[in-house]
């Protein structure tokens, strides 16, 4: 026999206490979405499940799957290039400065393999200056 939403909601509630209490959260919140509606949520500790939430690494799982939505329904393939992928937005904008953006594709930006420093002085571990001086005359796609 299907439970009521009543029932549903009170394990909601109870399984968001149970993950804080043994996580030692002190605010979260839950928002469960039916069909486009909000069909239930709730919060601890003070949050606001109407709230703006910052999202941070949970973004690339968020892109991820819309990106294979994509995918899947042949608007998109993960080797097109950003030229073509947004080129509406190019064509309103202007060209990006470094040209080697509109050669990677969605591929590589979804591996972290687009060849770019992370950092605006180019000076963090991952990407130092000498891998920005050389990424300045090497594609993220050359063989060499």
């Amino acid at each position: 026999m299907p439970q009521t939403l009543s029932a549903t909601a009170e394990v909601f509630s109870e399984v968001l206490s149970a993950w804080a209490a043994k996580y030692n959260v002190r605010q979260a919140e839950i928002v469960v979405r039916r069909a486009g509606r909000v069909a239930y949520q709730t919060a601890l500790g003070g949050s606001d499940p109407d709230g703006a939430v910052l999202l941070a690494s949970l973004s690339k799982a968020i892109t991820g799957a819309r990106i294979a939505t994509l995918v899947r329904d042949g608007k998109l393939s993960f080797e097109t290039p950003l030229s073509k992928a947004l080129a509406k937005f190019f064509q309103a904008n202007g060209k990006p400065a470094d040209h080697r953006i509109e050669r990677v594709t969605i591929a590589q930006l979804l591996t972290h393999r687009a060849g770019f420093p992370s950092a605006d002085d180019g000076e963090d571990l991952a990407s130092n200056s000498i891998l920005h001086s050389y990424l300045e005359s090497h594609s993220s796609r050359d063989d060499s």
